[in-house]
């Protein structure tokens, strides 16, 4: 979870009081620590990134979504022979 702590403390006449100001880091806006080759979608205190549509595979890494048509393992096998 990554987020910014920002802490700031007022003083006035009658009181003293401190504020806690929260913001979230868009992980989108860093792809040299948070890594999407996909579609990255920033979350509160996180990200998503997945694969394009239509291809599967781990977004995060470099050539890790694929392409149904382009996959490694064959779609169809086809066995020509003659059986004696």
């Amino acid at each position: 979870m990554l987020i910014k702590l920002h802490i700031m403390t007022f003083t006035g006449r009658f009181c003293n009081y401190t504020c806690f100001l929260i913001t979230d880091i868009n992980e989108c806006n860093d792809p040299g620590t948070h890594p999407c080759y996909g579609d990255c979608k920033n979350t509160p205190g996180s990200y998503n990134c997945t694969c394009p549509s239509g291809s599967f595979g781990d977004a995060k890494i470099e050539n890790g979504c694929q392409h149904p048509n382009n996959s490694k393992s064959p779609s169809s096998i086809f066995i020509i022979g003659n059986i004696s």
